[in-house]
């Protein structure tokens, strides 16, 4: 089992929450991202409350999503990756995602292990199906 230790020092704004320690001191860094847009809806997404789709493991990812009803043109979107210094591969498939889509009203946590863009988008993909399909 692993634990969070701070870093400390850095300031170089990277989003780095620290090493997380498993096993034998093998150390992982996690790097945090956030988006957020605002605008009007184009999707159906009524009558969900959460989703979930996909399966963090070597290379792949899960995304969660909650509606937030009080929230009607905004979206957050949190990425927690392994990758680290990909920030600008995820800012394009997200906006990209996003100028398509234009998901509004929802918080997504997205959890990555490594994921390529291509896996990512189908992910993305997967979620707005379960939007409509509730």
């Amino acid at each position: 089992m692993g634990f969070i230790v701070p870093r400390t020092g850095s300031g170089n704004g990277s989003g780095l929450r620290g090493p997380r320690i498993r096993g034998r001191g093998i150390v992982v860094a996690l790097e945090r991202l956030e988006f957020e847009y605002t605008g009007a809806p184009e999707e159906k997404e009524d009558g969900w409350e959460y989703l979930h789709v996909g399966h963090v493991m070597s290379g792949d990812l899960e995304i969660l999503a909650e509606r937030l009803p009080a929230q009607a043109n905004a979206t957050k979107i949190h990425v927690t990756t392994s990758a680290i210094g990909f920030g600008s591969v995820w800012q394009m498939v997200i906006d990209e995602f996003m100028a398509t889509h234009k998901v509004r009203g929802c918080e997504i946590w997205i959890n990555d292990d490594g994921a390529t863009p291509a896996v990512v988008k189908l992910r993305l993909s997967q979620l707005v199906r379960e939007m409509s399909a509730k």
